[in-house]
């Protein structure tokens, strides 16, 4: 990972997904899949629900 990169949690994956955003646009590249600890078993889309945030939409190229 590098400064600015993301750890997110697409639907119908099976592990988090490192993003990097791209500089000339709005979308973004997939670096790869993770392992982190505490999210691996759906614990954080579970925490965002109950806390009602939304889920956000990437462009990946």
């Amino acid at each position: 990972m590098k400064p600015g990169d993301l750890v997110t949690i697409l639907y119908g994956s099976m592990w988090p997904v490192i993003l990097r955003p791209c500089p000339e646009n709005d979308e973004y590249e997939m670096i790869g899949v993770s392992h982190v600890y505490g999210i691996m078993d759906g614990e954080a889309v579970d925490k965002n629900k109950a806390e009602g945030v939304a889920d956000v939409t990437f462009r990946i190229r």
